[in-house]
């Protein structure tokens, strides 16, 4: 998150990627390069406590060849996540570029190492978030941009084709989708989260993102069971009660999808609180939605109410119509 840009504790040990434990960086296939993924895991681990450029100055960027065999491409991820945190330090577009020409290098070298897609997906996702510009690309026969998000989940999709189960990939690119909201999801996208789902069961985050794609494909009946089962394991209540109103309505059953929305609002944690005012703003004024913006937790059903009240006496309308 915004908050977190600077952070590598938060980066790599967030919900999004509890990413560099040994465990977690060890597929099945590349289990003889163990050592090197040890190494870079520790690595790694030691540069989310640097928290000045002096200190970070003092870390080896570089293996020594004389002591470590590794393969070059756990070089290339060693270079790039030092070139990673100088630019968290630094907050210089300069640096997190020469960080992902590093990272686009390690997956020519790797191209069959999920880590080394799943670094260039994460860079390209912190850029993004950054605010940095896309890339224009101006090489022969090619124009147009270099699209850091839209590159960034390339990447973590391509992760996953080396490696379906590879954890880190998994849990950042259910982050970034479930940010996404509501949208079809493509094929590779919708495999991830299958596998997320069987993989992470107490994570109710890939119920919903399924349930969303299920829903914009006309798949009602399936996407309705989605959101129960989301909410059912935990997902935020104001979500699954929100997403599951919509869903009835498509499915023209008004009363259930009314009496839906009004749980909703009982007690809505801060996804679900969003959710309900991305609804709202769609038809409320800037004052209102700042109002709805200062209301405590137990104000909201209340507001709401009189909201749509208000909205259906202005329209000449029975109330709930308008709802």
């Amino acid at each position: 998150t915004g908050s977190d840009k600077g952070d590598l504790t938060a980066m790599f040990r967030s919900t999004a990627v509890v990413a560099i434990s040994v465990a977690a960086w060890v597929t099945p296939s590349l289990a003889q390069e163990r050592p090197a993924k040890d190494a870079l895991a520790a690595y790694i681990d030691s540069l989310e406590r640097i928290t000045t450029a002096d200190a970070l100055d003092r870390i080896e960027s570089r293996w020594n060849p004389a002591v470590h065999y590794f393969p070059v491409v756990f070089g290339r991820l060693r270079l790039g996540f030092h070139q990673l945190r100088t630019a968290q330090l630094s907050g210089e577009i300069a640096d997190y570029e020469q960080a992902l020409e590093t990272f686009e290098r390690a997956t020519i070298d790797g191209s069959n190492q999920a880590e080394a897609w799943y670094a260039l997906g994460l860079i390209k996702i912190e850029m993004r978030r950054r605010g940095f510009p896309d890339r224009q690309v101006t090489q022969q026969h090619m124009s147009g941009y270099k699209r850091y998000y839209l590159g960034g989940r390339e990447a973590l999709l391509r992760s996953l084709a080396v490696g379906p189960q590879f954890m880190p990939s998994l849990q950042f690119l259910l982050e970034i989708v479930v940010e996404e909201g509501d949208r079809v999801q493509p094929a590779g996208v919708l495999a991830a989260m299958r596998t997320a789902a069987h993989l992470m069961p107490d994570d109710p985050g890939p119920l919903l993102v399924l349930g969303r794609s299920e829903r914009k494909e006309g798949q009602l009946d399936t996407a309705l069971s989605r959101f129960r089962q989301y909410g059912a394991a935990g997902g935020d209540p104001g979500v699954a009660l929100l997403e599951a109103s919509r869903t009835l309505f498509a499915l023209d059953r008004a009363d259930e999808a009314v009496s839906a929305y009004w749980s909703g609002l009982g007690h809505p944690g801060p996804r679900g609180r969003a959710l309900y005012r991305t609804d709202l703003s769609w038809v409320a004024i800037h004052s209102e939605i700042a109002e709805f913006d200062r209301l405590e937790a137990d104000s909201l059903d209340a507001w709401v109410t009189d909201f749509w009240a208000d909205r259906d006496a202005k329209a000449l309308r029975p109330p709930g119509e308008r709802l």
